[in-house]
């Protein structure tokens, strides 16, 4: 799980680096990296956790079941949407640009 979870971590935060310095999304970010803590935090504890307490063990993953469940809502309703406008734009700032040298 653990595993699983830091890689796709990892491809967010590629992600997040690329549009940093849009300060409209500022919120979004810090959003995630509070969420992230928050997983980091829940996945330290899984590992600490003794086996043998079931108990504690499947709050822990219910725990972390739902961060996952929020980061994915949030990153597919609001950070990516706003991160594909970006790319999009800028792409096609790029094609213009392109296009204008081309031409002159």
């Amino acid at each position: 799980i653990s595993a699983d979870v830091e890689e796709h971590l990892d491809h967010d935060d590629t992600l997040i680096a690329q549009v940093r310095h849009h300060n409209d999304l500022q919120p979004e970010i810090l959003k995630y990296e509070e969420r992230k803590q928050r997983i980091s935090n829940t996945l330290s504890q899984i590992a600490g956790q003794d086996k043998k307490d079931k108990d504690g063990l499947l709050q822990l993953l219910r725990q972390l079941s739902g961060e996952l469940r929020v980061l994915a809502e949030f990153e597919e309703l609001r950070l990516h949407k706003k991160i594909s406008r970006y790319s999009s734009a800028e792409e096609l700032e790029n094609v213009y640009n392109q296009f204008a040298e081309n031409n002159t």
